[in-house]
């Protein structure tokens, strides 16, 4: 497929050196963990008949499950939304693609005027057109001692009055992810690493491969000293350093967290440098459990003190809340509302809590955001202004009845948070509304039926046609969006449903309610509710009661144990007249009378364990 420059559709102006290509969308293929990025193709940039440069081409697409924030319109040349302001800034857009990209004084001048000297970090994007360019970051002020670097400050220069001590540069924004560790890196690079010593000088502006090249800030690949992601552990080992391959995303090192002002001085491990360079590809290429038997070297933060001084302020009194803002530049015209929550949601990413998946280029990785990769020493705030807005916490979307992490087409489920819902409602009929009390759940981007809603906690179904795989949950609460919580579904979650003391919600032959004080008698059936029971034969509609006839019945192969004997499932299916419960018709094998453990497994997937009770015959 070609480029165009020839003013036919897609291409508005020929001949203005702007390349245009339409791709269908019924050609594009995006899996979940592509997280809205996925692999276009190569582009070729062709000579003659030789091909001068091939870049990888990763298309942004702002799906439905990205959540929609509200915009504001500051002015003709820039909106906002909570999490990035876009600024109409040509002058900083150079004609050349390779020329470095600079001018962006004027843009950071507007955004003082609008925003205030507030923010410790600006992140600049180049955002419509990017550029084929590595992210950086310059430091504007230093008043840190004992990290290598002189004192300086150059914040007038970006308008500041004094509070901006840095700027990462992102020419293209296939790099702007703010749980992804690049983003990490590049604000480490604000005190690390200008330890212009042995041996540690053939490492700056990164690590020499040591025990703090497998962090966060890795190592330079020589002859530029670029950053690199140093896939080794290493560690001490009779007859040498033993290679152990690392296959987690990074984290900031002993070292690194100490020259942040994060860690004190005696909270600093011992480091293991390899002291000739000439060993470095052995290293990288051996990681594989063997020992390496050459030269290296020990470093301890002492020695880095008895170089460079002590850090200055120390742990004690350094700062831990940092303040960061994002500013998309366009040339052309402001960015629509799509891009605006496209990048409002990679953005806000960088405050998450726990892992998320991430993909920048080839690589998918599950992300340790900024909270983790620091030990929870630090802080990133990327708000623009406070903003209250729901939150869903970390881990949890769950399974409705076990609290299990996995959930199921068609099954009830829960969402724990903070301000999920401006009030606290409960559906009254069927069909279940999919927005209730001003909140409305999203999965993958498709509104979900709610039973229940309040500021903490939301109960929903999942939407029978959810694919298994991974899923995106989000919740809107009176129009603000959550961010998006990552969820395992799988054809079958089974969940027992329980009240009291782990006791599992059931009904005797008589429909009383099973308990310690009604127990039921082996060789009679036993009906226990739960969700998650997998496919249906007769899949009623989202939200909708199960049909009484035909009865909706579960597909998958399924078994029971009670007592640990094995017990007979005589019907599995959905509750007729409810949405999303499941219903199991059990005949109690012979087990001895008392609290008894119950377990079911559908498809394979064990169910959590709920008790019954059981009498005599």
């Amino acid at each position: 497929m070609d480029l165009r420059d020839d003013g036919v559709s897609p291409d508005k102006v020929a001949g203005d050196r702007i390349y245009s290509i339409n791709v269908p969308l019924a050609n594009l293929i995006m899996a979940p963990d592509d997280v809205f990025r996925p692999f276009l193709g190569f582009m070729k940039v062709w000579t003659g008949t030789m091909v001068a440069v091939r870049y990888n081409m990763f298309l942004p697409v702002a799906a439905p499950d990205i959540p929609r924030m509200p915009i504001l319109e500051d002015s003709s040349t820039m909106r906002h939304t909570a999490y990035v302001v876009n600024i109409l800034a040509p002058e900083a857009f150079p004609a050349s693609t390779s020329a470095t990209l600079g001018g962006f004084g004027s843009a950071t001048q507007k955004f003082y005027q609008r925003f205030g000297d507030d923010y410790d970090v600006l992140n600049i994007v180049w955002a419509s057109p990017s550029f084929f360019q590595n992210r950086d970051h310059s430091i504007v002020k230093n008043t840190t001692r004992g990290i290598g670097l002189a004192q300086s400050d150059n914040s007038a220069a970006y308008s500041s009055k004094g509070t901006l001590i840095g700027i990462t540069r992102f020419p293209s924004v296939a790099f702007l992810d703010g749980a992804e560790a690049g983003n990490q890196h590049e604000f480490g690079h604000q005190w690390i690493n200008y330890l212009n010593f042995a041996p540690l000088a053939s490492g700056v502006p990164h690590w020499p491969i040591s025990t703090m090249a497998s962090g966060t800030m890795g190592f330079s690949i020589p002859p530029t000293n670029e950053g690199g992601n140093f896939p080794c552990l290493l560690s001490k080992d009779s007859g040498g350093i033993k290679l152990t391959p690392n296959n987690a995303a990074p984290v900031f090192a002993d070292l690194d967290l100490y020259l942040m002002g994060l860690l004190a001085p005696g909270q600093v491990g011992e480091n293991i440098v390899i002291s000739d360079p000439t060993q470095a590809a052995f290293v990288m290429t051996h990681c594989d459990g063997r020992i390496y038997m050459g030269p290296f070297t020990t470093l301890t933060v002492q020695d880095v003190i008895n170089a460079a001084g002590a850090r200055a302020p120390d742990n004690g009194n350094s700062k831990k809340q940092f303040r960061l803002a994002t500013i998309l530049m366009t040339r052309d015209k402001l960015l629509d509302d799509d891009a605006m929550a496209f990048f409002s949601y990679f953005v806000r990413r960088a405050e998450e809590k726990g892992e998320v998946p991430s993909h920048i280029g080839f690589t998918k990785v599950s992300a340790r955001p900024f909270a983790i990769s620091t030990r929870g020493l630090a802080n990133w705030s990327f708000q623009l202004t406070p903003t209250a807005l729901p939150e869903i916490n970390y881990g949890g979307v769950v399974n409705g009845a076990s609290g299990g992490s996995a959930i199921s087409p068609g099954s009830y489920a829960s969402i724990y948070g903070t301000m999920l819902a401006p009030e606290t409602a409960s559906a009254a009929l069927t069909p279940l509304p999919v927005t209730l009390g001003a909140a409305t759940v999203l999965v993958n981007g498709v509104p979900a039926p709610a039973y229940y809603v309040s500021p903490l906690q939301v109960n929903f179904q999942v939407p029978f046609a959810t694919q298994p795989g991974l899923a995106t949950v989000s919740i809107t609460a009176n129009r603000l969006p959550s961010s998006i919580a990552w969820v395992q579904v799988k054809p079958a979650a089974p969940g027992i449903l329980v009240y009291g003391n782990n006791h599992a919600v059931a009904q005797n032959g008589d429909f009383s309610l099973n308990a310690p004080a009604a127990p039921i008698a082996p060789g009679s059936y036993l009906t226990v509710y739960m969700t998650g029971i997998g496919p249906l034969d007769n899949t009623p509609a989202d939200g909708a009661a199960a049909p009484l006839s035909p009865l909706a019945n579960a597909t998958l192969p399924r078994s029971a144990f009670i007592g640990g004997l094995p017990a007979t499932i005589s019907f599995l299916g959905l509750a007729p007249g409810f949405v999303g419960l499941g219903q199991a018709n059990i005949l109690v094998p012979n087990a001895s009378p008392g609290e008894r453990p119950l377990s079911i497994a559908i498809g394979g997937v064990a169910s959590n364990s709920a008790l019954v009770s059981i009498g005599t015959r």
